[in-house]
Order: C-alpha cells, then sequence, then structure tokens
C-alpha cells in the first residue's frame, strides 16, 4: 500500500517531547517545526489530520527526525518534509521545509499534499 509520510523536527526521546511541548505552549512563535504546529496541537493530532487520514487511500506515517534518521541513513532528504512511497517503496517528496514553512493553516496542508498526491 503507498504511504504518506510525515517527516517532523522534533526527536522521540522523552525529554525531548517533554521539552518540545513546553516550549510549544511557552513560545509557539519561536517553535522550529512548523510542521509539528500545523498538525498538532498541545495534546496529540487535529481532528482534521485524524479525518483526512481515514479518508485518503493511503498508509499516513508519522516519524520522528532521529528515528527517520536511523531508519533511512542513505535516504538524502531534507527534513522536515512530507514525502510519499509507492508500492516499491520509492520515496518522494511532496512538500519541502520551505513549502511547508509558507503554509498557514492544517486546512491548507492537506489541500496542497491532496493537489500533489492528486486525490
Amino acid at each position: 500500500m503507498p504511504k504518506i509520510l510525515f517527516v517532523f523536527k522534533a526527536s522521540n526521546a522523552p525529554i525531548s517531547k517533554a521539552v518540545d511541548w513546553f516550549h510549544k505552549v511557552i513560545s509557539p512563535g519561536t517553535y522550529q517545526c512548523q510542521l509539528c504546529q500545523l498538525t498538532h496541537h498541545h495534546f496529540g493530532s487535529r481532528a482534521l489530520l485524524k479525518t483526512w487520514q481515514k479518508q485518503i487511500p493511503y498508509e499516513v506515517e508519522f516519524w520522528y527526525e532521529d528515528q527517520w534518521n536511523e531508519k533511512h541513513r542513505e535516504e538524502e532528504l531534507p527534513l522536515i518534509a512530507i514525502l510519499q512511497t509507492d508500492q516499491t517503496a520509492q520515496i518522494e517528496i511532496i512538500l519541502t521545509k520551505e513549502e511547508i514553512e509558507k503554509l498557514t493553516s492544517l486546512d491548507e496542508l492537506l489541500s496542497r499534499v491532496s493537489e500533489k498526491i492528486a486525490l
């Protein structure tokens, strides 16, 4: 099954998760991961994202940067990114960090992803 991969500029380590959470609460305007800001609130994934996931014919995976780098060392992809894989596991960039940083809402993000994957 083809996949949509969201790769965040965040670490999976528990202390990093806690620091990131406090950073987003205290100073959201200076938080480094726009993808995190658009897709998640303080307590998890936004409802619109969950609904969208159920409606598309793709498996959706979320990756922390450290997890991605550990599993895909051979991939030379700029992260933060939204990626797509096909049946052969070939990876294609859907949205780059620069494209994501220009977006202002989750609705806009999901529309762009849907356009790129021709939904």
